[in-house]
């Protein structure tokens, strides 16, 4: 079944991400599509019941996640998505870094929660108790991974087992990272912009 989504204006809350074989996919409120690069129109993959609030892929391509209100899906080597487990979120946020360390953040009014799960999809566990309103990020260089949004942070050097604290200078505030081809990180506050200088997301910053 195809649809053409050229036309369509009613659909809302819109994601549409590569996956690493290069196929596209696009999620709505309701609805998961792929396109067909041969017919250049949308397939409908996909029909969520609750709302879909976020998907991922595993690195290989061959595994998709998603996660809507109430349930977590994954789809294998191109097939159906079927439920692994029930959850319950407001908002959901994949990072996928494969080899059993992808991770899923989801909250629950002012209060989120960090989840970590295996490639097949089992073992989703909590893994940190956070807030609404923060971002994953992982440092490829480091191997670092992140949890961002307000003045003080949380970095795990361990893919989520461990968690330390850390702060910002100067009542800094960053909500996102970018990770240059050197390492270095690239960010943004207020209008101006800041770079890391030791190859890490320390807090040696300059304008």
């Amino acid at each position: 079944r195809s649809s053409d989504l050229a036309t369509t204006s009613s659909i809302s809350n819109k994601k549409i991400k590569e996956s690493p074989n290069g196929e596209i996919y696009l999620s709505t409120n309701v609805n998961l599509y792929k396109f067909n690069l041969t017919n250049e129109k949308w397939e409908l993959k996909f029909e969520s019941p609750a709302g879909i609030k976020d998907f991922g892929f595993s690195p290989d391509g061959n595994s998709i996640y998603l996660a809507e209100t109430q349930k977590f899906y994954i789809a294998k080597n191109g097939g159906t998505l079927v439920p692994i487990t029930s959850l319950w979120t407001h908002s959901a946020e994949f990072l996928c870094l494969g080899n059993n360390n992808n991770f899923i953040r989801q909250t629950s009014g002012a209060n989120g929660q960090i989840w970590k799960f295996n490639d097949d999809g089992t073992q989703l566990r909590e893994i940190l108790v956070t807030r609404c309103c923060q971002n994953l990020f992982f440092h490829k260089k480091s191997s670092t991974l992140f949890d961002l949004g307000t003045r003080d942070y949380k970095c795990s050097n361990d893919f989520g087992e461990t968690w330390n604290t850390k702060y910002y200078p100067t009542n800094l505030r960053f909500t996102n990272f970018v990770e240059l081809n050197d390492g270095n990180i690239l960010t943004e506050y207020l209008g101006k912009f800041y770079i890391s200088r030791d190859n890490r997301s320390e807090e040696h910053t300059s304008e």
